[in-house]
């Protein structure tokens, strides 16, 4: 499993946007009792849940504060190319958004604030300049005064166009460098993606009006929103859950589904700083439950309006409250005395303390991993996201030997290992009669994410080492659980999950890295050397073991595994044959955590 250090094809994260697969799903037996004899027309069904896939979240960062206006923060987190790259991954699978906001504020504000967000990204994504539109109109705001798009709005544009000084301060006033920025845009001929070009406007007035918005929404959507070569990135409304309609294609939860909530040291510590310090410490520790949700779909997933639960983007918080967990309001508002709670990570059992009322069982409830979140329907979509919760994965990656020679008819020299790319898969997690399997592909690194449902298990892989994946028809989103006709010739391997000391523990910096959650205690030295050994061994370094703490190396052993892979990696390490700082350094790059 990785130990803070993030994994491109399954989880990766920039200032702007995480994006992520899901983990595949198990297949697991259906459990149905008989009807009885006085109901024999009767029949036990079994509803399939939403299936969700892959998923991307654009975080605060994305927008400016209390506004739904799309940031060109976007731009520098890659935000939108890294989207583009996963919805290629899943070229058939629809997506549904779901804009969120902290739960600071009042209720219904944070409803219409958070649907306005996710109908700025539908917007973004297909195109659709005149949802911007309503957007900016000040009459269409509602209970969200606050979100005003503006002439601050028209000045973040020009500035990223390169129409406006980027050292001038965007303060929402149409003065005389504003006025000449958008002249100077009004009077530029622009190339749009498409190879047309879109005429001046005339007379360039530097007015703010309807023609020049459009026009400008055009080309900084179009500026903004790219995939990974620089091309164009926009989707047609076809794309999404219920073509594009809201509900289903995007809606709003407000605030009822915050990652992470305080404790209650720290609600006293922003009420004791004061009004401007306490809001902005308040406002920092809530950024990430400001947040925009982009959920791919199993292909194929479609429903019948009316049994969507979500409220339209601009609907009330009725429906959202129907939705709720019976114990909604204390999951999304319940505090520790002295810890914080966060979605899928659990509080340690001794900090497990509210200050009222003085419950031991409803604060072991609230302490649990998955209960910040009120709304039952969004709960089950997060429950297996990456985007949305520490997902606790066995990361597994498959590489086999290729031989590689200086010169022909000399003797190889080293190995170079080669990914299992795209390969099939078996996995069974554990070793009981009712044990989990899951059925997939590797990545293109060759890496599986398998669920985490035990902190230690015996898994039983098989991987199709056999077929050219070059010649089969592979789809990445068949989740299908049915056995491969031939998965009976795969080559089997044991893992052991679980059983792995940690090389270190996680540090400020690195990946989903809480300060609330990861102080641990640091692994001792033997501990550091046994993870070693381990890691050396399965890179292939070494001879087999049949134990787990390498007692059958000797010294001489132990130096020469060490030497081989400095010698391999060599620079930056120098061969010793002892271990160094460096040395784990580059072991844990190398290994992935």
């Amino acid at each position: 499993m990785s130990d803070g250090l993030p994994l491109p094809e399954l989880v990766d994260e920039t200032d702007s946007v995480i994006t992520g697969r899901h983990p595949v799903r198990a297949s697991l037996p259906i459990l149905a009792a008989p009807t009885d004899s006085s109901r024999a027309a009767a029949l036990n069904t079994h509803r399939r849940p939403f299936v969700t896939v892959a998923c991307s979240s654009l975080k605060d960062h994305s927008f400016a504060f209390d506004s739904s206006f799309i940031s060109p923060n976007v731009v520098a987190g890659k935000a939108f190319i890294n989207f583009a790259s996963m919805v290629k991954a899943f070229p058939k699978s629809p997506i549904a958004i779901f804009g969120h906001a902290d739960p600071s504020g009042d209720l219904h504000y944070n409803q219409v604030l958070s649907g306005r967000r996710a109908k700025a990204v539908f917007a973004l994504l297909t195109r659709n300049v005149d949802m911007w539109e309503e957007l900016f109109d000040p009459a269409q705001r509602g209970l969200a005064v606050g979100d005003e798009w503006g002439t601050r709005s028209i000045q973040i544009m020009l500035q990223q166009l390169g129409f406006r000084d980027k050292n001038l301060t965007n303060n929402g006033k149409l003065d005389e460098e504003t006025r000449a920025a958008i002249k100077a845009f009004q009077s530029a001929p622009i190339l749009l993606p498409e190879g047309r070009v879109s005429a001046p406007i005339t007379p360039a007035t530097g007015a703010s009006d309807r023609p020049t918005r459009r026009r400008l929404f055009t080309v900084y959507m179009n500026a903004i929103c790219q995939d990974a070569t620089g091309a164009d990135f926009r989707l047609p409304t076809t794309a999404f859950l219920r073509d594009g309609k809201s509900p289903g294609g995007f809606q709003g939860c407000g605030e009822f589904n915050p990652r992470r909530l305080p404790s209650q040291e720290t609600i006293k510590t922003w009420k004791d700083a004061g009004q401007t310090l306490g809001k902005q410490l308040r406002d920092d520790f809530h950024r990430e439950n400001r947040r925009v949700l982009l959920y791919l779909f199993k292909p194929g997933t479609v429903f019948d309006a009316k049994e969507w639960p979500c409220p339209a983007a601009t609907g009330n918080v009725d429906a959202c409250v129907k939705r709720s967990w019976s114990n909604g309001v204390p999951r999304r508002e319940g505090a520790m005395r002295a810890h914080a709670r966060r979605f899928g990570r659990a509080v340690p059992d001794a900090k497990r303390e509210l200050v009222a009322p003085t419950n031991p069982a409803f604060s072991n409830e609230l302490g649990r991993e998955e209960t910040t979140f009120a709304c039952r329907f969004y709960h089950g979509l997060a429950i297996h996201s990456p985007c949305e919760r520490d997902l606790k994965m066995w990361i597994v990656r498959l590489q086999i030997d290729g031989i590689s020679v200086d010169r022909p008819g000399q003797p190889a020299k080293s190995a170079k290992k080669i990914d299992l790319a795209n390969r099939r898969f078996v996995a069974r997690m554990g070793t009981t009669r009712d044990a989990p399997t899951i059925r997939g592909r590797t990545t293109d690194k060759g890496r599986i994410g398998l669920p985490v449902f035990e902190d230690t298990v015996s898994i039983d892989l098989r991987i199709d080492a056999f077929t050219d994946p070059s010649l089969e028809p592979k789809d990445p989103t068949d989740l299908d659980t049915q056995p491969f006709a031939d998965e009976g010739i795969f080559v089997p391997l044991t893992l052991s999950g679980g059983v792995f000391p940690r090389l270190r523990n996680k540090a400020a910096g690195d990946f989903d890295f809480d300060e609330d959650f990861d102080q641990e205690d640091a692994p001792t030295q033997d501990e550091v050397q046994r993870a070693e050994f381990q890691r050396l061994h399965n890179l292939g370094y070494g001879a087999d073991d049949t134990g787990l703490n390498f007692s059958k190396w000797d010294a001489r052993q132990r130096r020469f595994v060490i030497e081989r892979f400095q010698r391999d990696h060599s620079p930056p390490l120098t061969v010793t044959g002892t271990r160094s700082e460096a040395f784990d350094i580059e072991l844990f790059r190398e290994y992935g955590g």
